[in-house]
């Protein structure tokens, strides 16, 4: 959604901040005793440097800030849906659920795949890394914490790979019911799909541009993040200032290709709201006349 009025553009960047502000909070009140409580528990995390504490405890800040900031802001935005312009989002809402639900128990997992694609592939991060973690800190008792760190990254980021590879061959899945799906979707009145809005050269152009430039910009934010981390893992973990140069630049693209393509997908969704805020609001402009 645009925000028009420099009120609006106003409110969203305050309660944006807000729930920065919140989140940050929260982030930090969960991870100070979490830390205190593994540390009494496991000398591996007692043993950790203050500097590394303080490290963790930014992470953890940033992330929850960082999260509910966003889900702020998406709330915000949900607010300034009023009068018929809610109708009209009821309504396309209610037709695309409806055509979900006619599809079969492998349309409907298969559209669940594609549409959270990015969520599945975070968390299965996250999984392989605690599955992982489990498994190399239970077996490998006599090795250094450092070389655990490693194995369980490289056991997790192997798994990664495996599940964004797997992502990729889903966008090239279509099922029958899926296609008669994306066929109702165009057969309807003019401006209901909106998410096949992108149909003239100006509209492509726009929305390969604004692609482009949120790629570039993912990018250098997974190149920005990924660079000072792999170096002060490096200053303290030998295990990790050994790993050879050619993994190291592997490990950087994959944090270069990872932020680029998440932040290119949010950008052209992004896009697409906008094509049916516009078309919202010159519909109700035409009904008024």
């Amino acid at each position: 959604m645009k925000l028009i009025t420099k009120q609006q553009q106003e409110e969203a960047a305050k309660t944006t901040m807000l729930g920065l502000a919140k989140g940050g909070a929260l982030g930090l009140a969960l991870a100070i005793p979490a830390l205190h409580f593994a540390s009494k528990r496991y000398p591996a995390v007692r043993a950790i440097p203050p500097v590394q504490r303080g490290w963790l405890m930014l992470i953890a800040t940033l992330g929850a800030g960082m999260t509910n900031a966003e889900l702020s802001y998406e709330a915000y935005l949900k607010s300034q849906w009023h009068g018929r312009t809610a109708e009209i989002l009821r309504k396309e809402q209610e037709e695309e659920e409806a055509g979900i639900h006619a599809l079969s128990l492998q349309g409907r997992a298969l559209h669940w795949a594609k549409e959270n694609r990015f969520g599945i592939i975070g968390m299965s991060w996250v999984t392989a890394m605690a599955v992982s973690g489990g498994l190399v800190f239970a077996r490998n008792r006599g090795v250094p914490f450092s070389q655990k760190i490693v194995q369980v990254r490289m056991y997790a980021q192997g798994v990664t790979i495996a599940v964004l590879l797997a992502s990729a061959g889903l966008s090239a899945i279509h099922l029958p019911d899926e296609e008669a799906l994306e066929k109702s979707e165009k057969a309807r009145a003019p401006g209901e799909a909106w998410k096949l809005m992108v149909v003239t050269k100006e509209q492509q152009e726009e929305a390969a541009r604004a692609t482009m430039w949120g790629g570039f910009r993912g990018a250098v934010l997974g190149l920005t993040v990924g660079l000072p981390s792999l170096y002060i893992a490096g200053v303290f973990y030998p295990a990790v200032r050994r790993i050879p140069v050619v993994q190291k630049t592997w490990l950087m693209l994959i944090a270069t290709l990872g932020a680029g393509a998440t932040n290119a997908e949010i950008t052209y969704n992004d896009y697409l709201a906008m094509q049916r805020y516009k078309r919202i609001m010159a519909e109700l402009e035409e009904r008024q006349l």
